[in-house]
């Protein structure tokens, strides 16, 4: 089961800073390895450029736990307040 979230941030950088505490997302669709698209899905859907660009997806499975899907909403939450409050961009350009 795949679940699409979409954030007022860049979704490449969520992804990065999820997948750095071992929660693992993806922006690509699930059945491909190439290169990197806005996803056809999304776009049929009617969701914009933008919107698609801020999106990640996650797989869920039967073995997913409570606790692991809490963890990965907890961690969404504070590096998406994060990324908002202008603290990754200071940490990364200096400013």
């Amino acid at each position: 089961n795949n679940i699409n979230f979409a954030f007022p941030v860049d979704g490449d950088m969520l992804g990065e800073k999820l997948n750095a505490k071992d929660i693992y997302v993806s922006k690509g669709s699930a059945c491909s390895n190439i290169k990197l698209k806005r996803s056809h899905v999304l776009k049929a859907l009617g969701l914009s450029d933008k919107r698609c660009d801020n999106s990640i997806r996650i797989t869920i499975s039967r073995f997913t736990t409570q606790d692991e899907l809490d963890r990965a909403a907890d961690e969404m939450i504070k590096i998406v307040k994060g990324m908002k409050k202008g603290g990754f961009i200071e940490k990364i350009f200096g400013k």
